[in-house]
């Protein structure tokens, strides 16, 4: 299995890729992770220009962020017995 990264603004979605975005992130957090999640504060913040971007990333995923230029803040916690690390951008 091969997997094609896309870059895209969310303006630039039709409506059925969003669906299905969201669908599958559903899928994931809340089915499989069994992990209930609040969307929107994260995504929205992106609108504001110079608007610091705070996140909850699973701990493993640290590398992950620090290449898109988030940097750690604070000490690792558990959220949903998953370790996670806060995480800020800007």
């Amino acid at each position: 299995m091969s997997i094609e990264w896309i870059c895209k603004h969310h303006g630039d979605l039709a409506k059925e890729q969003l669906y299905a975005i969201l669908q599958l992130r559903t899928e994931v957090f809340v089915v499989e992770q069994r992990c209930a999640y609040q969307e929107g504060l994260e995504c929205a913040a992106h609108c504001w220009a110079g608007t610091p971007v705070y996140l909850s990333a699973q701990a493993h995923l640290q590398g992950y962020y620090n290449r898109h230029g988030f940097e750690v803040v604070g000490e690792e916690y558990l959220e949903d017995d998953i370790p996670h690390i806060g995480m800020r951008k800007g």
